[in-house]
């Protein structure tokens, strides 16, 4: 294949295209998909940009401040609130009411945290409220 296909071309031109020739020969390569390759490969309009400078920014909250708060259904009548602080020692409740500014319930839950090789997570908090009415707009905090 080699010998025979350089006979039949210039020196200049055969490197090249003998490589397109012994790949193309393949059934499993189109000549098309190969074409497409080889044009991706040998350029690149793209220049990544230079890396931008850090952005610091101070967080003016308090350790126990509620973080990444969720809210989800527990059954008919009950709303899960979930959170996480940075403060381990932060309780673990959420005060709730049908007013705003007037929370006259309260739900007590529990905590866990965990780690990661490094990594140390907030403590991660969850409380039910409930029994909740049905069609009633509750406040909590």
């Amino acid at each position: 294949c080699f010998l025979a296909y350089k006979k039949k071309m210039k020196t200049a031109n055969w490197c090249p295209q003998l490589l397109f020739f012994c790949i193309a020969s393949f059934s499993f390569i189109s000549p098309h998909v190969l074409l497409q390759s080889l044009a991706a490969s040998s350029s690149s309009d793209f220049i990544r940009p230079a890396a931008r400078g850090v952005v610091l920014t101070p967080h003016r909250r308090s350790p126990s401040d509620p973080q990444q708060v969720h809210i989800s259904l527990v059954g008919d009548d009950r709303m899960r609130v979930s959170w996480i602080t940075d403060d381990h020692k932060a309780k673990s409740t959420v005060e709730y009411g049908t007013k705003s500014g007037n929370y006259d319930s309260m739900a007590k839950g529990d905590h866990t945290r965990y780690q990661y090789v490094f990594y140390s997570s907030g403590r991660i908090h969850n409380a039910v409220m409930g029994p909740l009415k049905p069609s009633t707009t509750y406040y909590y905090r």
